[in-house]
């Protein structure tokens, strides 16, 4: 009896020890109203790479430099070059589109000074829900204009998650974090024929109740030469870090509610707190470190509760009104 309680302890230990994580629509799309911080390194060297796949992984990137850092903010899309992007990422200079309906996450195209390459046919980079082992291909389509002339694009993507574990990054350790593998083969046309080709890998690590990547590898070929790579990661400005959000998680209570809605959150430099609808638009703002939301104005249904934090990192819960 003594070595049957061992072995369901030992093996109780082990299965929540490597826990693996789900990706889901509602929390891990990015929103509205989202801002962050990345540390770049646009320039990661030859002996960068993006780590192994696998169960369990420990990714560490505790030794990686940053040549510059760069804010985001996710804003609402109207660009008819667009029309079925609701979002864009808007950084310097650059603006990209995606989809976040039919739950996926969707890239239509980037508008920049030098081009604007919009897509008929998004890349669905990420379907939902995905966990560690799911795998599937994609086509797209598109054209954009340059010195004057009209191209044509075209190319393959093949997404697998292919790896789960902890993830470290010099600003942060996050547990129980999914690697998303992106192969996304171009080629690019002109009055019908070929003018060039090229292959991107992409890595997305994501972290649980983080709404975007917390970290980012590109490496891209073109016509079979290495021609650039680039890493970014999210940004702790020290203040909150993300090892301290997943001790004291988003709670609330009680759930299903009527009348006032609990809140049990880290309150250290929260920027603000909203309730969205499912489909995600704005229902009510707070920002005060609120413990109790009235809850009876609000009509019957689902609901998300948001806390966003001063370095960009956000967490949801759900919460039926009755």
């Amino acid at each position: 009896m003594r070595h049957l309680i061992f072995t369901t302890l030992f093996l109780s230990i082990y299965f929540f020890g490597n826990a693996q994580i789900t990706l889901t629509a509602e929390v891990h799309n990015p929103n509205v109203g989202d801002t962050y911080e990345q540390n770049i390194n646009s320039d990661p060297g030859a002996g960068f790479t993006e780590g192994p796949s696998g169960a369990d992984v420990t990714w560490d990137f505790s030794n990686l430099t940053t040549s510059t850092t760069r804010g985001v903010s996710i804003q609402a899309a109207s660009n008819p070059d667009f029309p079925n992007a609701d979002i864009f990422y808007s950084q310097v200079g650059t603006y990209s589109y995606f989809g976040t309906a039919n739950n996926a996450f969707v890239y239509w195209g980037i508008n920049t000074d030098q081009a604007v390459i919009a897509y008929t046919d998004g890349e669905d980079q990420v379907r939902f829900p995905i966990t560690y082992g799911d795998s599937y291909s994609d086509t797209f389509e598109g054209s954009y204009e340059s010195f004057g002339m009209t191209f044509d694009r075209e190319g393959t993507l093949d997404v697998a998650a292919d790896g789960y574990g902890t993830l470290i990054t010099p600003d942060a350790t996050y547990d129980n974090a999914l690697r998303i593998q992106i192969v996304r083969n171009t080629t690019d046309y002109q009055n019908g024929s070929p003018t060039g080709s090229t292959v991107d890998t992409i890595y997305y690590w994501y972290a649980e109740n983080i709404n975007f990547p917390v970290m980012t590898y590109n490496r891209n070929y073109s016509e079979g030469s290495l021609v650039g790579e680039s890493v970014n990661y999210l940004s702790d400005d020290g203040t909150l870090s993300v090892s301290g959000i997943e001790a004291k998680t988003l709670e609330v209570y009680p759930n299903p509610v009527q009348n006032r809605l609990n809140l049990n959150y880290d309150k250290q430099k929260i920027r603000h707190i909203q309730i969205l609808d499912l489909q995600g638009k704005l229902v009510k703002e707070f920002a005060a470190k609120v413990e109790t939301i009235i809850t009876e104005d609000l009509p019957t249904g689902t609901y998300f509760i948001k806390t966003t934090y001063s370095n960009g990192v956000a967490q949801k819960a759900k919460f039926i009104k009755q």
